[in-house]
């Protein structure tokens, strides 16, 4: 049984193509769950007009991504659950070769597909890498692997990934539960942005792994752009593009999730590359930013409670720094 949320705010343009592909699935859907964040563009009228089979949780206010989420998996019946963005289109057997994927590797709390970048004012899919999974650089940048590069056949090898972005992540409930902190599975106090970056981190020293099957295809329209951010260069580009709200958040959540989940054997092994990019991005922000005042206020508010679920998680682990650090190391990293 698989339960599919979709978590919308104002995509009412891409509902129709996203929906489409739902219902176009080779596997069985048991569910398909939309949870809106306060939406005025007539999103949920359109799904209560076209798509009645779609269960609508209606927000009165907006969530955020963490809180929307954890709302569909708490309303979910599935054994498996696909956590999804409106932007994307799902090929029709996309469900079905992840879930053979997933059965096969019982360790596995996620899998994620081959995802390339979708041109929406074109309405023409390309072959460039959107996201094969995650991936971490030594000075703890997380990144989309494979983003930005053309697919000439580099990306058809299955292999264990460090992460699932959560634009097309698909879950093993089981493990989900198994996360569980204050009876959150993504994070609140993120609200949007690494939310699930840190729900991987978090699984991971709980020793569950994630897959990456290429042959479950889809497509993504990714509003910030699909960009290489390996070098400093492309680094920059992508905050540049970002809007203040992104920044305010991904900068904020960084920290958090640093606090929560670095190990003290793997920081220190690492510190050099972790404290000159965390220097240089504070540098940067305080140079060239609005936002450095309200963030490291609002940062430095979340820090006690942010602190106690270090300990609750640290508590739980069951990895060892050695297992984990090559995963902090760039392991899998795809760069052309």
């Amino acid at each position: 049984m698989i339960s599919v949320i979709i978590i919308g705010y104002n995509n009412y343009f891409y509902l129709k193509n996203c929906l489409e592909s739902l219902i176009s699935q080779t596997a069985s859907i048991e569910q398909i769950i939309y949870v809106d964040n306060n939406s005025i563009d007539n999103s949920v009228e359109f799904i209560e007009t076209y798509y009645p089979q779609v269960k609508i949780i209606k927000s009165y206010v907006n969530l955020g991504y963490a809180k929307a989420a954890n709302l569909g998996i708490d309303f979910s019946k599935g054994n498996f659950v696909l956590i999804m963005n409106p932007d994307m289109i799902l090929n029709p057997d996309y469900i079905h070769n992840s879930l053979v994927s997933l059965k096969k590797n019982p360790k596995a709390a996620g899998v994620m597909g081959k995802i390339y970048k979708y041109d929406f004012s074109l309405n023409k899919k390309t072959k460039i890498i959107d996201t094969i999974g995650l991936v971490v650089l030594r000075g703890r940048q997380f990144l989309d692997n494979g983003a930005a590069i053309q697919d000439i056949g580099q990306f058809e090898k299955p292999m264990e990934i460090f992460g699932i972005t959560g634009n097309c992540a698909l879950f093993r409930k089981v493990a989900l539960n198994d996360s569980k902190i204050y009876e959150e599975y993504f994070d609140e106090d993120f609200f949007m942005y690494k939310e699930d970056v840190d729900l991987c981190w978090r699984l991971r020293l709980l020793g569950w792994t994630f897959i990456y099957t290429p042959n479950a295809i889809a497509y993504h329209n990714r509003g910030t752009g699909v960009l290489s951010r390996v070098t400093l260069k492309g680094s920059i580009t992508g905050r540049k593009q970002l809007d203040k709200i992104q920044k305010y958040y991904s900068l904020k959540n960084q920290q958090l999730m640093l606090l929560k989940n670095e190990l003290s054997a793997t920081f220190f092994r690492d510190f050099l590359s972790i404290a000159s990019r965390e220097i240089a991005i504070i540098l940067w922000v305080f140079l060239f930013e609005t936002i450095r005042f309200e963030v490291f206020f609002e940062l430095f508010k979340q820090i006690p409670l942010i602190l106690n679920k270090r300990k609750i998680i640290m508590k739980r682990k069951r990895v060892s720094s050695n297992e984990i650090m090559p995963w902090l190391r760039g392991r899998g990293l795809i760069r052309k």
